[in-house]
């Protein structure tokens, strides 16, 4: 204790806890326990943290005032060692002022930076005896690259293993949970936050001016707006959810203005296609799958003008692949004629009627519902291809499964079926027997059933398509 001068006190102290070494260094001033200058480094096995400032009131209220530092690269892998836990790694570092206690944080200038993203934070957050939260906070980023946090389609090397913390939400076999939500650490929130991103980036996808402001006030949340920019369209999303009584209630309104695809997505399919519309969603519960099973309103998404390109047909088997590439067929720019997706939302079913796409000689209809509350997805497609002399093909689809995995075969139950879809693309010489025929081979689909009237007709049909098929549709047929 500096040979009896408090003033020049000098810690230096090394342990060793479940094999972890942990190293303390630095200098106090003990005259005044009300106001200890103190410049302290702990070393957690190479996660260092630099403390440089005043302590004040050491023994009745700690409370620090003077800068953070710190650069840590196995923290999280050193506490799962020290205390048996299990959490995800994440280097850091942060560097900025603080002035923070037991029931306080406030900073202006703080630096915080993690896996290749920097952001600056600004806050004054207290708690009260009661345990109300209060204050506000802003963050600001300049860019954020969603592939190095493990999403997006990209997966860091500590983002491999899981953090297995906390209870999982559903029981086996359900998908919302029916367990009442307990919302009474939100009603003990009155904080504001606001969130700024320059740009963020995740994929082949980009946005920019990502901004938020949302309120928590005991039990209120407003989310006003959340909203983001690209080229010169604009996302504003306004949401209010009200859990101060034993029901939660909310309401979501989107405006979609010349949102345009091609200036979001980098790919060979360029969709350069200005997007307008309105979604305006209601919903109420008391638990997850009450929420769910109670949002209703409406949305339409529209589009009057725009151009399609790049999309690759090649060597599509007919019902095999997707109905894009039928709809839209290949290698080739088409112009936008329109473009309308309007949907009725019931209990959680979003449904439409009459949904199209209709480019210069190529149109898609669907109508068929998407059941958020049963995950499921049942939509009947209709693409049409069309040249100068009138319809080459109208080939029905279902689209249908669960919404992670749907799958997409030729209709054969509709009322055009796929025997007339071949008759219509081969102009009618082969009719419908023989189409159906060819239809269930194409699709792979009852080749027991047709084994026989297949091997039958499968020269002639070649012969028959070969003369009969406008050159552009035979890669589309597989011949």
């Amino acid at each position: 204790l500096g040979a009896g001068d408090l003033a020049k006190t000098q810690v230096d102290a090394s342990v060793t806890y479940n094999g972890v070494p942990i190293k303390v260094a630095g200098a106090l001033d003990l005259r005044k326990l009300k106001n200890i200058p103190m410049d302290m480094k702990v070393d957690l096995s190479g996660n260092m943290l630099h403390a440089q400032g005043r302590l004040r009131h050491a023994t009745s209220e700690p409370r620090f005032s003077g800068t953070l530092k710190a650069e840590a690269s196995t923290l999280m892998t050193t506490l799962n060692n020290m205390l048996g836990l299990e959490l995800t790694e994440m280097p850091f570092s942060f560097d900025g002022d603080v002035d923070a206690s037991a029931t306080s944080f406030e900073t202006s200038q703080f630096v915080i930076k993690a896996n290749n993203t920097s952001a600056h934070l600004v806050s004054d957050i207290n708690m009260s005896k009661s345990g109300m939260i209060s204050g506000k906070a802003s963050v600001s980023v300049p860019e954020f690259d969603g592939a190095n946090w493990g999403a997006c389609g990209a997966e860091t090397e500590t983002s491999k293993t899981a953090s297995k913390g906390g209870s999982a939400p559903t029981k086996k076999g359900e998908r919302f949970s029916k367990e009442p939500i307990d919302f009474t650490a939100l009603r003990k929130l009155n904080l504001t936050l606001t969130a700024a991103i320059d740009k963020l980036n995740c994929g082949s996808a980009s946005i920019h001016n990502v901004t938020t402001n949302l309120s928590m006030k005991k039990g209120l949340v407003q989310l006003k707006p959340f909203s983001f920019k690209a080229g010169e369209g604009s996302f504003v999303t306004n949401m209010t959810f009200d859990a101060t009584g034993e029901r939660a209630n909310g309401s979501l309104k989107t405006n979609i203005n010349s949102l345009n695809p091609a200036d979001i997505m980098d790919s060979k399919v360029k969709a350069d296609i200005p997007l307008n519309g309105v979604i305006s969603l209601d919903f109420s519960g008391r638990s997850m799958e009450g929420l769910v099973n109670n949002i209703n309103g409406t949305a339409n998404i529209k589009a009057t003008e725009g151009k399609v390109g790049g999309v690759p047909l090649g060597a599509l088997k007919l019902g095999v692949e997707t109905f894009s590439g039928l709809a839209f067929g290949g290698g080739e720019n088409y112009e936008l004629q329109q473009l309308s997706l309007p949907f009725v939302v019931e209990n959680g079913v979003f449904k439409t009627e009459n949904s199209i796409v209709e480019l210069s000689s190529q149109t898609l209809a669907a109508k068929g519902y998407v059941n958020i509350p049963k995950w499921r997805i049942n939509m009947d497609i209709t693409p049409k291809i069309s040249s100068g002399k009138g319809t080459l093909m109208t080939l029905p689809l279902k689209l249908s499964g669960p919404l992670d995995k749907p799958g997409i075969k030729p209709d054969l139950n509709s009322a055009q079926g796929i025997g007339a879809a071949i008759g219509t693309a081969v102009g009618g010489p082969l009719g419908t027997g023989v189409g159906a025929a060819v239809g269930s081979m194409l699709s792979g689909q009852n080749k027991d059933a047709q084994k026989k009237k297949i091997d039958e007709t499968t020269n002639k049909v070649k012969e028959e398509i070969n003369k009969a098929v406008p050159k552009e549709l035979k890669g589309l047929l597989g011949f």
